[in-house]
Order: structure tokens, then sequence, then C-alpha cells
């Protein structure tokens, strides 16, 4: 694992504390108790949902050691683990580990983005946008005031300290709120679509159309954020904290059995083609078990009725 990770880590934590005690001393002292309250909610929040996405399971793949592919529920196998590797798992280099339904591995977390922590990394880029935002807004009046004055060739160490305090807060917020704003909105897409990065780069050019509903929307949000009840929306304060059990996945043959559907028992449905789980020859011994033992136990559910999510039942294709 590089050493440049915590590295990054800490100077992830330094720059939100440090603009914190900028803006907290600098710009708060002369706004009405509303602000003061936002601010400390804004920070809260970055602080949480950082540390969560730094410490939290992404979602390791704990299976017993097999000796076949087949084995695996329509996965493929890990020649780096020699373990089964489950339908939209993936190896990582760094964590040296597949996880499930991995996005990337991140270096300001030191840690893997995947199925049990994607949630908190996706809030923490949308509390980074705000916050950044927020204080770009309040701090740009102090920072043209500041050195446009008459008092703008004032020297002083005093003077050039809070000068700089002015410059740094104003800067790195307005550059850092532009570059995550827009990954955030990659990430957006994403989740409407209920694919992750590496499927998205796995597709060599491939697009998803999205279909954007109330219903789509919803329901690709409550599965992101692993809150589905009433009260999922409160999950963008503080989202679970328990370790989600990963999806179980069955490759559901359709009418001649040149097409599959990925039914899972989360509460949508994927689309990919099936080569991306299985060779040639896993995906002809699965057809040869399903023809002669039937479908496995659960995989009857038909999927056109039961994934409104971006229009979807998606199918899987491929050919012998």
């Amino acid at each position: 694992m590089s050493l440049l990770s915590p590295l990054l880590v800490a100077l992830g934590y330094g720059l939100i504390v440090g603009i914190a005690l900028v803006h907290f001393s600098k710009f708060l002292p002369s706004r009405s108790p509303a602000h003061v309250a936002a601010s400390v909610f804004l920070a809260s929040e970055l602080l949480l949902q950082y540390s969560l996405a730094i410490w939290s399971d992404p979602g390791y793949v704990v299976t017993r050691q097999l000796d076949s592919p087949d084995s695996s529920d329509g996965g493929s196998f890990c020649r780096h683990c020699e373990r089964p590797k489950p339908p939209r798992a993936h190896h990582c280099r760094e964590c040296r580990r597949c996880v499930y339904e991995m996005d990337h591995h991140c270096p300001w977390l030191n840690n893997c983005v995947g199925y049990n922590n994607y949630r908190y990394f996706w809030l923490l880029l949308l509390y980074i946008w705000v916050s950044c935002l927020y204080v770009a807004m309040l701090s740009a009046g102090l920072f043209v005031a500041t050195f446009t004055s008459s008092s703008a060739d004032a020297q002083g160490d005093a003077v050039v300290l809070d000068r700089f305090k002015v410059l740094f807060s104003f800067m790195a917020t307005s550059v850092v709120g532009v570059v995550v704003c827009g990954y955030w909105g990659w990430h957006v897409y994403l989740v409407l679509t209920d694919q992750s990065t590496i499927e998205f780069l796995q597709r060599e050019g491939e697009r998803r159309r999205l279909k954007v509903s109330a219903a789509s929307v919803r329901h690709s949000l409550t599965r992101m954020l692993g809150r589905q009840d009433a009260l999922w929306f409160t999950a963008f304060v503080l989202p679970p904290l328990e370790r989600r059990l990963p999806p179980k996945y069955i490759l559901k043959p359709n009418g001649d059995g040149r097409q599959y559907s990925l039914v899972t028992s989360s509460p949508c449905y994927v689309q990919i083609r099936v080569h991306d789980f299985l060779d040639k020859k896993s995906y002809t011994a699965l057809l040869q078990r399903w023809k002669f033992q039937g479908p496995p136990e659960g995989s009857t559910k038909d999927p056109a009725r039961v994934a409104p999510c971006c229009g979807a039942s998606h199918l899987l294709e491929g050919s012998l």
C-alpha cells in the first residue's frame, strides 16, 4: 500500500479543519446565528462522512476457497485471491482483495470505494461541494474588498496574515468546489444508472439510456443510501452505519436461453453483459447445468415486473 495515501488523508483532514478555522474566525463573527448553525452543520457532516468513508469496510468479498469458477453463482474466478469472484466484484491491487461493486480505490481515503462505503463517499462529495459554494460566497465580498481597498498596500505581519487567510479560503473553496461539482455530478449519473466507474469503463464506450422519473430517482437513491422506509431522505444527514450485506445475484435464462436477466436480492436489477461475468467455458457449463437441473431456486421472479429503476429489467446479452 502506498505511503502517499496516509499523507493525503492527513492533508484532507488538514484542509477541512484549516478552512473551517479560517471561516469561523474571519467570516462568521459578523454573521447571524443562522450562518453559525449552518457552518457547524456543514463542518460536522464533512468530518463525519470523510471519517466513515475512510474507516468503513468497503465490502470485501469473504468466501471459502474453491477450485471451480462454476461455484461462484455466475461470477468469475479471481486469480489474485484464488477465490470465486461474485458478479460486480473487482479485485483491488492496492488492498489486494476483491470488493463488492468496487467503484475505485481512492488515495484520499486510503481505502476502496465499494458497496458498503459508497454512500459515505457520495455524500462526502455532496457536502464538499455545498460547503465550498457556501464558504466561497461568504468570503467573496471580503476577498474583493481586501485587495481593492485603499489599504491594499498596507504592510505588517498581521495584515499579511489576514490577507493570506482571505486568499486561501476563497481560492481553495472556489477551485475545489468547481472540480468536486463536476465529479459529484458524474457520480449522480452513475447512481441513477446503477453502475460503478469500473463497469462504465469496461463497456468500452457503451452508454445507457437514462429515463428519469420521480420513482426511478428515489429507487436509485434509496438503494445507494441503504434506507428504504418513509424517512429514507434522512440518510442524507445520517446514513445507516451498519455494515450492509452484499446482494446475491442469480443469472436467469430468458426465452431460448441465449439471453439472461441478472436477478438480485437488492431492490434493483443491473444491466451488464454476461461475458463481464463468465468466460465462454463457464457460460456453456452454466447453460448445460440449468438445461438438466433447471435454474436455481428463487430465480423465477420476473424482473420486468419488479425493477422500475431507470426503465429497468435489463437483459444480459451473450451468445454461444
